[in-house]
C-alpha cells in the first residue's frame, strides 16, 4: 500500500499594522494588518520581513574566516526607514577585546532612496573594507555595485 504525505501545508499568517511586508522568499509584498495563508512544507518556513529592514547576506561562506570572492550583499526592502550596524572582527582569537573590530552602520532613508554606510576603520580578510558590494533594492530591478573603501558614502538607488 503506497501512502502518500501532504508535504504541500498552508499556514495562517497575521502580519501586524502599520508597515509593509516581504516574502522573504519570493518578495511579494503585503499590507500589515491582515492574515495570511503561507505556504509551510515541511521543508520550509515562511518569513516575512518588515519594511525598512536591511539584510546583509554572504554566498557561499561555509565558516566565520573564510575568504570568499563573491560580493557581499546589502538587501533592503523599501517602504520605511532602516538601519543595521553590521559588527565584523578577524573570525579567531581575541584581538576584538582590545578593540579591532568594526561596527559599520548602514542607513537607509526610504524618502531619499538613499544608503549610508558608515566608516570601517580595519581590514579582515573577510571583512567588508576593500570587497565589492551589491545592494538591492527588494521589489524593484533596482541594484548598485561599488568597492566599500572603509570611508563613510552615500548610495542613492
Amino acid at each position: 500500500e503506497n501512502c502518500a504525505i501532504d508535504r504541500e501545508k498552508l499556514w495562517n499568517c497575521y502580519l501586524p499594522a502599520g508597515t509593509k511586508w516581504y516574502d522573504f522568499y519570493t518578495g511579494k509584498e503585503y499590507e500589515g494588518g491582515t492574515e495570511i495563508k503561507a505556504d509551510a512544507p515541511l521543508d520550509h518556513i515562511p518569513v516575512f520581513v518588515k519594511a525598512g529592514a536591511i539584510i546583509p547576506m554572504e554566498q557561499k561562506l561555509h565558516y566565520a574566516d573564510e575568504v570568499v570572492e563573491t560580493p557581499f550583499e546589502i538587501h533592503i526592502y523599501p517602504g520605511a526607514d532602516g538601519n543595521f550596524v553590521l559588527y565584523e572582527d578577524d573570525g579567531d582569537g581575541y584581538d576584538y577585546e582590545q578593540g579591532r573590530y568594526n561596527q559599520i552602520s548602514l542607513n537607509w532613508k526610504e524618502k531619499e532612496r538613499c544608503l549610508s554606510i558608515g566608516e570601517a576603520e580595519h581590514t579582515f580578510a573577510q571583512g567588508l573594507k576593500g570587497r565589492e558590494c551589491h545592494v538591492i533594492l527588494e521589489g524593484t530591478n533596482v541594484e548598485k555595485r561599488f568597492v566599500y573603501d572603509g570611508e563613510m558614502r552615500d548610495i542613492f538607488m
